[in-house]
């Protein structure tokens, strides 16, 4: 079932348009939403996230039962996170401190779930968290409840997650039947996932050729481990994973579940000599030796697998931008 799972997100990783998941904020909208329904004051929710043109709740697009959002982000020292809002209105701000209690609700999930047709799962509770109760105070409207993640062992970064928030209870006001609970996808990123440039050679036994100032996109695999097209056939279904030696920035280098030419063969100490082998066909050929630099964040690869006609193998420098 794992194969099948991760074949899957190969798929999806080749088909689809990926830097369109990427989002630069992990904050939602502040500005105060315009909640539709409203028809008492003092009323304790959680607020929109997305604005008029982003489709939020309270935007006339509310998903059926609960509010959802949407995050992605990297990990930064093996943590990172997003932000919920706890809104007091509609109007005027707070009369007084406001103390509200937050718990994530599982059945919550379960209930969108069934109502969107959608399978989301729970994270793992050690994987995340974050402040049990936070303070709107007096004459403001918001407070922010800042939702921790953090990628351990129970982390899948793989799977489909989403965190269920509900505010069970307020020292002022009435908690909204229906804002008072959200759904918080997300997709987490590690480090080295990103868009990347190559350049490097093609050996090719009739069809060689340089690869030049490629657009390459690495996407997270788990978390040391990214998707990487194999030279310039990633169209073809040719990807690799590479996956980092944190403390050796060695690399391991293996095809990825489902992809052309698998095998794949690490060549580290040079290009195969025989089938049909192969000399140095550009200036910085040497310097691959699979292996990545942290501090310029760039991958030295020289890898490939074996043809019909013999092997076909991709020296390239790929580095983030």
């Amino acid at each position: 079932m794992q194969n099948l799972k991760i074949s899957k997100f190969i798929i999806a990783f080749i088909t689809l348009a990926l830097p369109a998941i990427l989002f630069s904020s992990c904050l939602k909208e502040t500005a105060r939403p315009p909640l539709y329904g409203w028809s008492s004051p003092n009323v304790i929710s959680f607020q929109d996230n997305g604005g008029s043109s982003g489709g939020g709740a309270g935007y006339g697009s509310t998903t059926t039962p609960f509010p959802s959002y949407n995050f992605s982000f990297k990990l930064n020292n093996d943590t990172a996170g997003f932000d919920a809002i706890v809104f007091y209105g509609p109007n005027g701000g707070a009369p007084s401190d406001i103390t509200v209690n937050i718990a994530a609700n599982t059945s919550v999930l379960d209930s969108f779930n069934n109502a969107q047709s959608t399978s989301y799962e729970a994270p793992d509770p050690t994987t995340y968290s974050f402040p049990s109760s936070v303070v709107i105070p007096k004459g403001k409207n918001t407070a922010f409840v800042h939702v921790t993640i953090t990628a351990n062992a129970a982390f899948d970064f793989n799977a489909s997650y989403a965190l269920p928030l509900t505010i069970t209870s307020a020292s002022i006001g009435t908690v909204s039947p229906n804002m008072g609970s959200e759904i918080n996808i997300f997709k987490v990123q590690n480090q080295y996932e990103g868009n990347y440039i190559s350049n490097g050679y093609f050996y090719h036994p009739s069809a060689p050729r340089a690869i030049t100032n490629r657009q390459k996109y690495a996407s997270t695999f788990n978390a040391n481990s990214i998707l990487m097209e194999l030279g310039d056939l990633g169209g073809a279904g040719y990807y690799a994973v590479f996956t980092i030696d944190p403390s050796t920035n060695a690399l391991t280098i293996s095809a990825a579940p489902g992809a052309g030419g698998a095998p794949y063969t690490m060549f580290t100490s040079g290009l195969p000599t025989t089938n049909p082998g192969y000399t140095p066909a550009w200036a910085d050929a040497s310097q691959c030796n699979n292996t990545y630099d942290p501090s310029t964040k760039t991958f030295y690869v020289r890898y490939g697998y074996m043809g019909g006609s013999g092997w076909r193998v991709t020296e390239e420098i790929i580095q983030m931008q």
